[in-house]
């Protein structure tokens, strides 16, 4: 029985071989046999690549893949582009779509799908809670709910306030002078922040609204104008808390707190109630 088999695999694969040589001998003799004039080309008018005299094939494609009207089989041209002038992405060669965006997602003017631009203000110069660039809709109010005239008002007050805190230190009562200081320059902090980005994102304290202010760029982008608020806060701080710092207390500091105060509650009116 094994011998058998051993002898029927052996015809098989004799069998095999001899088909396959067969074949190959076959096409071989074809082409052998297949007339090529002196340019290399058959008698159907095609080369040994299958290209015609004009340099195309069967298929109407060049050796590159495009066909006569220069466009590829998925309708490109060389240059990239389809017959609408996009590309296999999509875009234009100005780099917008068929609905006039960009990669990024903006159109020439420079607004997204949704009507905004990169600073998030539509058209109309508003964000999407209906607040222009000077944090006020269009009704004249900000988001703490308050008009200029009001602010306006509030300064009005402030001023008084500050007012009374530099002839306090003209009296050398720098303790009272600093404590009312403090009141307005906390005060102006708060009108900041509710003015900007809402009273309901104030913080607990002066130090949480003053480093609101400096991550946000209420105040600007001057830093030094910052580190300096920064030093009112720690002056006023140590020095309106206890009776014993009192003495401590120089002419120099509280000028420098109500100065600063003063440099604040300037911009704050140009931001507020200008």
């Amino acid at each position: 029985m094994i011998t058998i088999y051993k002898k029927s695999t052996a015809t098989s694969l004799v069998v095999g071989l001899g088909l396959i040589l067969l074949e190959i001998g076959i096409s071989e003799l074809i082409e052998k046999h297949r007339t090529y004039d002196k340019n290399g080309f058959d008698k159907d008018g095609f080369d040994r690549k299958g290209f015609s005299r004009d340099g195309y094939n069967n298929w109407g494609l060049d050796c590159h893949g495009y066909g006569r009207d220069s466009f590829d089989s998925c309708g490109y041209g060389k240059d990239g582009f389809d017959t609408f002038g996009f590309d296999k992405k999509g875009y234009n060669v100005l780099g917008f779509d068929q609905e006039g965006f960009d990669r990024g997602g903006y159109d020439d003017e420079g607004y997204n799908r949704n009507g905004f631009n990169i600073n998030r203000f539509n058209r109309n110069g508003y964000d999407w809670e209906g607040y222009g660039k000077d944090k006020y809709n269009i009704l004249g109010t900000d988001r703490a709910g308050y008009t200029r005239q009001k602010y306006v008002a509030e300064f009005e007050k402030l001023h008084s306030y500050l007012n009374e805190a530099y002839e306090e230190m003209r009296l050398y009562d720098y303790r009272h002078s600093l404590f009312d200081t403090r009141c307005v320059f906390e005060e102006i902090l708060k009108l900041v922040v509710s003015h900007s980005i809402g009273p309901h994102r104030l913080g607990e304290n002066t130090l949480e609204n003053l480093k609101i202010c400096e991550q946000k760029k209420l105040l600007g982008e001057d830093n030094s104008f910052i580190d300096k608020l920064h030093g009112v806060r720690k002056i006023c701080n140590l020095n309106t808390h206890e009776l014993t710092y009192a003495e401590s207390i120089s002419h120099d500091q509280v000028h420098f707190t109500i100065m600063q105060t003063k440099d604040l509650m300037a911009f704050a009116e140009i931001s507020l109630a200008s």
